[in-house]
């Protein structure tokens, strides 16, 4: 189910993710022209016209230029004269730079965040994480900022909390799913609606148990699952914590875990994967032992990337918990914009979750 280079639903969005990837590591210098739309086309499988819609995606995010007649080019070369007043950076750092599937799961946070920015005619200025890489380049980066909008893996690299703490200017932190320990405005996907509502899906189909899959990553959602399921009178028969990268490990464990879990649990009626990485291993080894997930065993899961149309390559199966991260990402821009005018208060502001579903469970 998982094609890191195909996606006839959303190919624009997975193309700027790699050409994102490709900026930011470096390969594309800036200053430098990228590929024509149509050579682009030729590379990833796709028309032109979706080739450009990701060039465009790229350019409102401050990240390409087009100079008509002769090209587009990487931003950071002759820099065109910037809007006077405030500008916000956005870097996130997505922990795996070559996953393009990363990558394009943070895609919607950029592109609503720039686009809200933009319509209050706020600057946008696109960072790599690799920034963080010397002290002087971060110190330069940002200094000529008004703003940061970023995300907890960033600033947990070598110094740059500490930096940001006395940077003295609004730093927003999202994608996350609990209040971080910082001292920064943050925007948070609260878990605990969504899976109120898969466990209450759960009830409705007659489930007093479920067995629980996820990873040392998602050690707040497993935490929140556990405490609401005793919550909803849902027993977690057992809970498989794996460590690792959820992305890295997800799908190959998911179908290990289902094969042990049919052997050592062959009662097992629901499933709740904590990520749709592992429900996609799960879904597909299901199939293969001749099961049918939403018939004899319901799988639920968490992030409802099918919806944002990067994963996978066909029409989406899984009932999913969904992350709002258009909505999320409108947020911090609004958020950051606030705090520009007053930033004496850390503000914490927390986003539903809710549940979407599908033929799955």
């Amino acid at each position: 189910m998982i094609d890191e280079l195909k996606n006839s639903r959303n190919a624009a969005g997975w193309i700027s993710a790699e050409l994102r990837r490709r900026i930011t590591s470096g390969e594309y210098s800036p200053g430098s022209a990228i590929p024509t739309v149509r050579a682009l086309g030729l590379e990833f499988g796709v028309s032109y016209q979706t080739a450009y819609r990701a060039t465009r995606n790229l350019a409102a995010a401050g990240l390409l230029r087009n100079i008509q007649g002769r090209g587009t080019f990487v931003e950071g070369g002759r820099q065109p004269k910037r809007r006077k007043g405030p500008e916000i950076g956005i870097v996130f750092d997505v922990g795996q730079p070559d996953s393009v599937i990363l990558g394009a799961a943070f895609e919607p946070f950029w592109k609503y965040s720039s686009a809200e920015l933009e319509r209050q005619g706020i600057s946008i200025a696109a960072l790599s994480a690799r920034i963080a890489e010397n002290p002087d380049t971060l110190r330069r980066c940002l200094d000529r900022l008004s703003g940061l909008i970023t995300n907890y893996n960033f600033i947990r690299r070598p110094g740059v909390e500490r930096f940001l703490e006395h940077w003295k200017r609004p730093v927003i932190l999202v994608s996350h799913d609990s209040e971080m320990p910082c001292n920064f405005h943050q925007v948070i996907a609260e878990p605990s609606t969504g899976l109120r509502e898969a466990y209450r899906r759960m009830r409705s189909r007659g489930h007093e148990e479920c067995i629980l899959i996820g990873g040392a990553a998602n050690s707040d959602r497993l935490n929140a699952a556990c405490a609401i399921a005793a919550e909803c009178s849902i027993q977690i028969r057992h809970e498989f914590a794996e460590s690792g990268s959820t992305t890295t490990i997800g799908y190959p464990r998911g179908r290990i875990l289902t094969r042990n879990i049919l052997s050592q649990f062959p009662q097992t009626r629901a499933i709740l994967c904590i990520s749709d990485f592992f429900a996609f291993g799960v879904y597909d080894e299901l199939q293969s032992c001749g099961i049918t997930p939403g018939n004899e065993i319901d799988l639920l899961s968490y992030d409802d990337l099918e919806s944002d149309g990067y994963l996978p390559e066909n029409e989406p199966v899984l009932t999913s918990i969904a992350k709002p991260r258009r909505e999320a990402g409108i947020e911090a821009a609004k958020l950051c914009s606030q705090a520009l005018t007053d930033d004496k208060v850390v503000r914490i502001s927390k986003i539903l979750t809710h549940l979407v579903v599908r033929r799955s469970g």
